[in-house]
């Protein structure tokens, strides 16, 4: 009998201490545009960053306001996956203004928090990945305040998965393609917004923006998806892998894009140059 395919948790838990790496930086990309997409945040509002990962939207957040000279919102950061959470924690808590911050781990389709207590709910690449996409969706309109707004973000296209399945093909022709563990209805944007308006959220609309899977030269983009996939080849002959690396290189190399992206050096954001595989995320905006 094959081994248990882990769950979307299971996978995250295990996944932290390099998560933000193995997502090429595309999440943070999308919630820095989750937040431009979002009300302004003043010193009296009180944030949900939602299955947090490793807390991306509160460190967003608060290096603005900290660069701004501004006073930063009350921020509650909860994840399902306790070595999440303690990542989270780890990075933020040394912030000079994280003191109105706090970590939490419950799951998303059940927080153990208040009705109406959230001004801002910020679900980042997460809701896609829940068992219950629809409770989960609940739980955000139940734990916002009314008047407040919602931004939940997932993806239309991820283009990497393509080239990683092409080099799949190449070497191993009959196996099942690769897939992550999302249903393919996640990536139509009317799902998204028909399971929000279920949640009872009336006022929900989307945009669509690219973002990149990306690193510092294609070399590091193919290394970082071949780390990123390892899964797909572990049990694969040392030839298989070395084929494969060779194919994803090849389907690679064509595909990367030069971009620019803004990295955190001190209370400053500088531009940095990348390489990297567009992709296309949905960004919800919901009012209660």
């Amino acid at each position: 009998m094959s081994a248990q395919r882990p769950t979307a948790l299971q996978h995250f838990n295990g996944l932290a201490a390099h998560y933000e790496a193995s997502t090429g930086g595309c999440t943070r990309d999308v919630a820095r545009l989750a937040l431009e997409f979002s009300p302004e945040f003043t010193g009296s509002s009180s944030v949900l960053d939602n299955a947090c990962g490793n807390g991306i939207v509160a460190q967003e957040i608060l290096l603005t306001a900290n660069a701004a000279s501004q006073t930063p919102p009350a921020i509650h950061c909860v994840d399902g996956a306790p070595a999440m959470v303690d990542l989270a924690r780890a990075t933020i808590q040394p912030l000079p203004n994280a003191a109105l911050t706090k970590f939490d781990t419950m799951s998303g389709e059940a927080l153990s928090l208040p009705s109406d207590t959230f001004t801002h709910s910020i679900t980042n690449i997460a809701l896609l990945f829940f068992v219950d996409g629809l409770q989960g969706a609940k739980e955000i309109y139940r734990t916002l305040k009314p008047g407040g707004t919602a931004v939940v973000t997932s993806w239309k296209d991820l283009g990497y998965i393509r080239l990683v399945q092409q080099a799949q093909k190449a070497v191993r022709p009959n196996d099942p393609a690769m897939k992550p563990p999302v249903g393919e209805e996640w990536y139509r944007e009317e799902h998204l917004v028909d399971v929000l308006r279920e949640s009872d959220f009336a006022d929900v609309r989307v945009d669509t923006k690219e973002v990149h899977y990306g690193a510092t030269t294609v070399t590091a983009l193919c290394e970082l998806l071949l780390v990123t996939f390892s899964g797909l080849t572990r049990e694969w002959s040392d030839e298989e892998k070395t084929r494969f690396k060779s194919e994803l290189e090849k389907a690679v190399a064509p595909a990367a894009q030069a971009f620019q992206r803004p990295v955190w050096n001190g209370q400053e954001k500088k531009l940095q140059e990348f390489v990297g595989i567009p992709i296309t995320a949905l960004i919800a905006v919901a009012k209660k």
